[in-house]
């Protein structure tokens, strides 16, 4: 339940140096609190979903949900189309959301290394 979150984020460790979330809908709908609690212990947070960057995270790395609708839809026409059963697919190319007006200024100071790296590893860099 959304009235766990601050129980939650009042348990993470005096020595945690960042916080990531999965693509959860209870903690993406709670996103905005965690950015604030987050915000308040200096803990930069990271996801793995678009959303959550619009919400409040720094970064996230993970599949446009535009891009996974469409290859939805591609599967599904395919089917429709065909009496052969299709494979389940992974999306494996990742792209690096960012907004840096969420990050903290420890995080925002290796801003150069992080996009970097995301360049070298083939992702697109997505600014928010």
């Amino acid at each position: 339940a959304h009235s766990d979150i601050p129980v939650l984020m009042a348990s993470i460790s005096s020595g945690s140096d960042a916080v990531l979330i999965l693509k959860d809908h209870l903690i993406v709908s709670s996103i905005a609190l965690i950015y604030q609690k987050c915000k308040v212990r200096s803990l930069p947070l990271f996801s793995l979903d678009e959303g959550s960057v619009n919400g409040g995270a720094c970064l996230a790395l993970g599949v446009r949900e535009h891009d996974i609708g469409k290859k939805g839809a591609e599967l599904l026409l395919k089917k429709i189309n065909s009496s052969k059963t299709e494979k389940i697919i992974s999306m494996k190319k990742l792209n690096l959301f960012y907004k840096k007006s969420h990050c903290l200024e420890k995080t925002v100071k290796h801003e150069k290394i992080i996009l970097d790296s995301a360049t070298n590893l083939g992702h697109k860099i997505i600014r928010m």
